[in-house]
């Protein structure tokens, strides 16, 4: 199992943010992205006292702002991994630089068939960045 869009640590693991948006809408599940890494966490081993949720964020750039803030509230290092689809890695990179985190990447995987348009999302993503300084 790969688990996805979560902050590793040497004294936490931090997951969050919403799972199934699509055009910027939720599915009709609302299913916390949150409530499913804590669980999967759990079932891999991972003392549940180690584990921090995350649940208030909307996107990554607010995942990673929270994040930050919990880790910083909690006294813990900053140096993180970012375990989310290798094509998502730079702009969430930026994003955890902005918040104060130190981020590693910690790519995974994501179907070859939708390779091509996640690359075309986020280049059209990274160009808007530059462009409006988002």
């Amino acid at each position: 199992m790969i688990l996805t869009g979560a902050l590793v640590n040497g004294g936490a693991i931090v997951v969050g943010g919403l799972l199934g948006t699509f055009g910027g809408k939720l599915m009709p599940e609302k299913m916390r992205q949150t409530v499913l890494g804590a669980t999967a966490l759990v079932s891999m081993g991972i003392a549940p006292e180690r584990i921090l949720l995350e649940d208030q964020s909307a996107s990554t750039e607010e995942n990673l702002a929270f994040s930050a803030a919990l880790l910083r509230e909690k006294g813990l290092s900053t140096d993180v991994a970012i375990a989310s689809d290798n094509f998502h890695q730079l702009r969430a990179a930026i994003w955890a630089q902005r918040s104060g985190l130190t981020p590693y990447s910690d790519g995974c995987a994501s179907p070859w068939f939708l390779t091509a348009g996640y690359w075309a999302r986020e280049t059209a993503a990274l160009l808007y960045m530059v462009v409006t300084g988002g």
